[in-house]
C-alpha cells in the first residue's frame, strides 16, 4: 500500500439517508479537569480545527429497536459533519442471532416499526426544509 493509499480521505456523502455505517466519533470531554494533559490536548485540537461542536445526542423519541442510529447519522449529515475513511483501520463484526427486539421490529409488532419509520421520514423532511432555507 502506498503512502497516499494509507491516508484517510473524505467521503462527500452517502447516496441514501437510510445508511447505518460504522462510525468512529471523537469523544467529548465536557466535565473533566483541565489539568489532564490528554483532555487539554484534545480540547486544543478541537479549537484549532474548528470542530468544538460536539456530536448530537441520540434522539430519545426513537425507542426500542430500529432507526436510532440511522437517524443519528442523518443528524450528523445535516449539521455538516465530515465523513472520512480509515484505509488502514479495521473492525470486527461478529455474526449473531437476531435479538427478540429485532424480530419484533421485523414483524412490526405493535406498529412500532411503522411509527419509527414515520418519525424518521418526518425528521428527514424537516432537516431538508431547514437546509433549503439556508
Amino acid at each position: 500500500m502506498s503512502r497516499a493509499q494509507a491516508l484517510p480521505y473524505r467521503i462527500p456523502c452517502f447516496d441514501k439517508v437510510s445508511y447505518e455505517p460504522y462510525l468512529v466519533v471523537r469523544k467529548a470531554w465536557p466535565n473533566f479537569a483541565a489539568t489532564d494533559s490528554r483532555i487539554t490536548a484534545d480540547n486544543q485540537f478541537n479549537a484549532a480545527h474548528g470542530d468544538d461542536a460536539s456530536a448530537p445526542v441520540f434522539d430519545e423519541e426513537f425507542t426500542g429497536y430500529g432507526k436510532n442510529k440511522v437517524q443519528w447519522v442523518q443528524q450528523l449529515r445535516s449539521r455538516g459533519f465530515a465523513f472520512w475513511t480509515l484505509p488502514r483501520g479495521f473492525l470486527v463484526h461478529c455474526p449473531h442471532a437476531m435479538s427478540e427486539s429485532g424480530k419484533k421490529w421485523q414483524r412490526n409488532a405493535g406498529n412500532h416499526k411503522a411509527r419509527m419509520d414515520r418519525l424518521f421520514e418526518f425528521q428527514v423532511a424537516v432537516s431538508r426544509a431547514e437546509e433549503a432555507e439556508e
